[in-house]
């Protein structure tokens, strides 16, 4: 399934949210997630199916100054 993931052209195997983060190797343990310009609760990710040409972005906190 093609999706767009924070600007970039994606193929993936996975149809959920919760499982699509995990193949894509990021850490989510601190982030926020939007699909579609919605957010997404992390108690959500591992039920939200994605559709093909979703929009995910995914923030992360960067320490630093």
């Amino acid at each position: 399934m093609k999706l767009v993931v924070n600007g970039k052209e994606c193929i993936i195997r996975e149809r959920h949210l919760g499982s699509a983060l995990r193949e894509l190797s990021l850490d989510a343990t601190y982030a926020a997630v939007a699909v579609n310009w919605k957010c997404v609760p992390k108690n959500e990710w591992e039920s939200l199916q994605l559709e093909e040409d979703d929009r995910v972005e995914i923030l992360v906190p960067q320490a630093g100054g």
